[in-house]
């Protein structure tokens, strides 16, 4: 569609120009995207289709759900606390539970967790698992010490490399 000089107006030409785009936006069939340059909409990522919203259609979108408990401002005290001790928290042991943990939050920053919740927000700030090793009451490191030195040398020389060959060469 051209501009005639009758069309031509005050402003050199422009509304007749933005008039001839609509016209040839509206020209494209339902297939294609006029805000993507008049491509196809099959031959165009997913992503650049701006949908029944428009280009802000693909703005990021806050995450739904309910806010966190605790920020990470107080996640970082919570770890300074949990660093210093159980015992300095005020309890009996040195040892750190899930129980001790969510009464330790309940009381500095008067948010409840349940027990078997928290291991999911620990484990997602950077928090593990620490379990003590297990050793036996019994178990005296004097004896594990010579034990590779003197029944370990005595055990070799009786099953040493001559009798491994003897059982490989025997004939039976």
């Amino acid at each position: 569609m051209a501009a005639d000089a009758s069309d031509v107006g005050a402003d050199g030409g422009a509304a007749s120009d933005r008039r001839d785009a609509v016209a040839a936006r509206a020209a494209l069939s339902s297939r294609h995207c006029p805000a993507c340059g008049g491509q196809s909409r099959q031959c165009l990522p997913l992503g650049c289709d701006p949908g029944p919203r428009g280009p802000r259609g693909l703005e990021a979108r806050a995450i739904p759900g309910p806010s966190p408990r605790l920020d990470e401002k107080a996640w970082t005290r919570l770890g300074r606390l949990l660093d210093r001790g159980a015992v300095a928290a005020g309890f009996a042991t040195e040892r750190w539970t899930l129980e001790r943990i969510a009464a330790l939050i309940a009381r500095e920053f008067g948010v409840r967790y349940h027990p078997r919740y928290l291991e999911r927000p620990l484990k997602a700030h950077g928090f593990s698992v620490q379990r003590p090793a297990t050793r036996a009451k019994e178990r005296d490191e004097l004896v594990i010490a010579v034990w590779p030195k003197r029944d370990w040398v005595a055990l070799k020389k009786i099953y040493g490399p001559a009798v491994r060959c003897k059982r490989a060469v025997s004939d039976e």
